[in-house]
Formats: C-alpha cells, sequence, structure tokens
C-alpha cells in the first residue's frame, strides 16, 4: 500500500487504479473500500471523471457513479 500511497500523492491516479485492482484480487478488505473512497475522491478534484467511476464501481456507490 506503500506504492498507492505514492500514487495518490503524486495524483498519478491510473497508477493507484492498477494497484487497488491488484490488491483488490488478492484481499477483499475495509481498507480496499477506504483506498477506493480516497481515490475517488482526488479523481473528482482532479475532474478525472473516467477513474472517479471506476473507484465508485468498485466500492458499490450507485449514486455517484452516475
Amino acid at each position: 500500500m506503500i506504492d498507492f500511497g505514492y500514487a495518490l500523492e503524486r495524483k498519478l491516479l491510473s497508477k493507484a487504479v492498477q494497484i487497488l485492482e491488484k490488491a483488490e484480487k488478492e484481499d477483499k478488505s475495509a481498507e480496499n473500500e477506504s483506498n477506493w473512497k480516497s481515490l475517488g475522491k482526488v479523481a473528482l478534484e482532479q475532474k478525472n471523471l473516467q477513474v472517479a467511476e471506476r473507484c465508485y464501481a468498485a466500492i458499490g456507490d450507485v449514486a455517484k457513479l452516475k
């Protein structure tokens, strides 16, 4: 998760998605959901709607997904 933190801090959103997708395959934990939420928030701030959509789909937030 150090790599995820670094990618998020540097606004490397695509890289952060890749890291979380890999982590999601290995382990479904509450930490992953929290990370998806954090990434979704940053993606919206950066107006990267494609990444934001992926984040909210991962956590099942249909309202924000739309």
